[in-house]
Order: structure tokens, then sequence, then C-alpha cells
């Protein structure tokens, strides 16, 4: 089953050009940035991964109807912000990201609700700013989500998108 859903996730992974960091256990890992030299704008680079995360629930719903499975869901988490990456270990090396926005980004995952994409502030900051913003409705959670490891809060919300006919009149 986790091989059919992050098979499925790995090939709109490349359709929207974005790089699959790894995956652990049942969390899919995923940065907008593949080569720095051909970088698109950054609301365009957010706005498709937010598009991953809607494909990723419209996947996930398809999956859980194909194997008869109706506890299979996923969270999904979303952050804007700067990492470093880097290979560790020397005799089975992997790829890795650091930095507070990596933690930040994990929060959003862990905070968040099935089947919903749940962002953070500086997400929606960016998007909001983005020429396609009439795209989205952004739903502010309550109270703010604190991350221990960082001791401070960070705005979130959760990203429903507009139907078509919607945004249609709206342009």
């Amino acid at each position: 089953m986790l091989s059919q859903l992050f098979t499925s996730f790995d090939i709109e992974c490349n359709n929207l050009n974005l790089y699959k960091v790894y995956t652990i256990g049942d969390c899919y890992v995923v940065m907008s940035v593949l080569d720095k030299s051909k970088r698109k704008d950054f609301s365009e680079e957010c706005e498709n991964v937010v598009e991953l995360g809607f494909r990723m629930i419209e996947i996930i719903a398809r999956v859980r109807e194909s194997v008869k499975f109706d506890a299979l869901h996923m969270r999904i988490g979303i952050h804007t912000g700067k990492v470093m990456g880097g290979v560790i270990g020397t005799g089975i090396v992997r790829y890795d990201l650091y930095g507070q926005d990596v933690l930040i980004a994990n929060k959003m995952e862990s905070s968040g609700e099935s089947d919903r994409v749940h962002i953070s502030g500086a997400t929606k900051d960016l998007l909001y700013s983005s020429k396609n913003r009439q795209k989205y409705i952004f739903l502010p959670v309550e109270k703010p989500c604190f991350i221990d490891t960082l001791n401070k809060s960070v705005d979130t919300y959760f990203l429903d998108k507009k139907s078509e006919s919607f945004t249609k009149k709206a342009r």
C-alpha cells in the first residue's frame, strides 16, 4: 500500500518539478528547489508544493478505496523557509535537511488534521502575495502552533481550494 502511494506521489513530484528528499515510514519529505540556477518565482514554487499536497490527498482517497482500507489517511504539512542540506554518514550515506524551518515544517504535519493541507503563516503570506491567491481559502487555526525546540509559536492555517467556477467568476 505504501509503495502504491509513494510511487504515485513520486510521479506527481516529477510532474510539478519538485524534489523528494526522503521518506521515513509513512512520512514523505519534499522541497521545491531542484537547481538554484533555474529557480522559479518563490510563489510559483510554493504553489507547486501546495498543489502536490492537494494531489496527495486525492491519491490517498483513491488508494484507500482500491485497497478497501478506510483507516488510510495522511496529514499534509507545509512551511516555507530556508534550509541547509547535506550528506551525513560514511558507510550508509543519506541526504538530509537541517534548520529551524525544517522543524516548523515537521510541526505543520504533526499538528495538522487528516486529509487536510496545514500551512504556516510564512507559506500563507507567500501564497497570498501570488497572482493566483484567489484559488485558495485560508482558514486560520485559532491557537498558534507552539514549537517546543524553538520555544516559539507560529500562526497556522488550513488551506482549501476554491472551486473552478468560483475562481473564474472572481477573475
